[in-house]
């Protein structure tokens, strides 16, 4: 799967790049700096491994982007790897034609709006089936 160089997320676009220096240090796979646009990636030795880490950090963006600034790891590593099965069970649905290396950014045949919006009904959909968990939780215990 093609970890693209950048990638744009709303009127920002990140630089992607890959380094074994991350501020967050060592135990670290990724992270995101929002300030510098830029998600940074430790070299895998899986291009798979490689690619969730990706898809995590954007994940972190697209959050960001949305206006969800406080969130937690486990909400980003659960939609990350969500959106990670779905891109990799169905390799036409960002426009790569049955071609299993999907990319984001340009040339993927959807536009970053589509994107945006697709992010959006994900992230709410998620934030509404914890919301759900959390109720029955509570139903639970009272």
């Amino acid at each position: 799967m093609k970890i693209p160089d950048k990638v744009k997320v709303g009127g920002l676009e990140y630089r992607v790049v890959t380094t074994d220096i991350l501020k967050k240090g060592e135990s670290y796979a990724g992270e995101i700096d929002y300030m510098g646009c830029e998600i940074r990636l430790k070299p895998h030795e899986s291009k798979q491994s490689q690619y969730q880490t990706f898809l995590h950090e954007l994940c972190h963006a697209l959050y960001v982007h949305c206006g969800y600034y406080d969130h937690d790891e486990r909400e980003i590593e659960s939609l990350s790897q969500a959106l990670a099965m779905v891109i990799r069970d169905n390799p036409g649905l960002l426009g790569g034609g049955g071609d299993a290396n999907p990319t984001c950014g340009k040339g993927i045949g959807i536009s970053d709006e589509d994107l945006q919006y697709l992010m959006n009904r994900v992230a709410g959909a998620y934030k509404n089936y914890i919301n759900l968990a959390g109720d029955i939780d509570a139903a639970k215990t009272s």
